[in-house]
């Protein structure tokens, strides 16, 4: 049982898992917002990165090396050993994420980003429906990735 002040933490707002023995906190507290990840077996903090501004949400992480997170408007990419931010200009969104891409959404698109070239995009898949909008039918309500498939529900 883990409460969020032992790190330092008003609340959580996300936490992610990974399968490299990571967790990703992703909180505010006196100082901020900001993201703590601890090894999974030991809880000791491996690192942890300040965030500005507010309106984070969402959490992910990449193998051993990214924290993803995202705000009211837009997601970052961190690097998970030195807290180094790699890239701020990708959208805000519902993200999925595999070792090799991640995928937001975005405006009714999915787009794809290739995680190994910082995060350059990749493909945009749009709603196939040309009858409907994507608000209309639900596309991209749903979104999963792997390194080989992407998966975007649609309710209709």
């Amino acid at each position: 049982n883990i409460g969020a002040s032992a790190f330092s933490l008003t609340e959580f707002t996300a936490v992610a898992t990974n399968n490299q023995g990571y967790i990703g906190l992703l909180g505010t507290g006196g100082t901020g917002s900001k993201i703590i990840i601890l090894n999974e077996e030991t809880l000791a903090t491996v690192q942890t990165i300040s965030l500005s501004g507010g309106g984070w949400n969402r959490i992910k992480l990449i193998n051993e090396e990214y924290a993803v997170a995202t705000n009211s408007s837009n997601t970052y990419v961190y690097r998970i050993n030195d807290g180094s931010l790699i890239t701020s200009s990708l959208p805000a969104g519902n993200i999925a994420t595999s070792n090799l891409f991640t995928a937001i959404v975005d405006s009714g698109q999915v787009k794809v980003y290739n995680n190994t070239n910082n995060f350059s995009l990749h493909k945009t898949v749009s709603n196939p429906n040309v009858n409907t909008t994507s608000a209309s039918d639900g596309f991209s309500n749903a979104l999963s990735i792997t390194d080989q498939r992407l998966w975007v529900g649609a309710e209709y």
